[in-house]
């Protein structure tokens, strides 16, 4: 179910229910599941952690391979 700026609410068969932003970037359309299920977060959290998610495509990066680049990095050995 959509909630407005590229927020939806989802309800799987089991009855588990979850948010995900959808977005597109680089041409590609994209979906990413926010890591709490409703009711552990709210929906104006939601919709906050969207907005966030919605700045990093428009600044061009893609918040799916953000962990990818994190992993990939070296890290500083002392």
């Amino acid at each position: 179910m959509p909630l407005g700026e590229s927020l939806y609410f989802r309800v799987n068969k089991s009855g588990d229910t979850s948010f995900e932003v959808r977005y597109t970037i680089f041409g590609k359309r994209r979906f990413i599941a926010l890591e709490n299920p409703f009711p552990q977060l709210s929906i104006a959290e939601a919709r906050s952690k969207a907005a966030a998610i919605k700045l990093q495509t428009r600044n061009g990066k893609d918040p799916l391979e953000q962990p990818k680049l994190e992993e990939s990095k070296p890290f500083n050995q002392f």
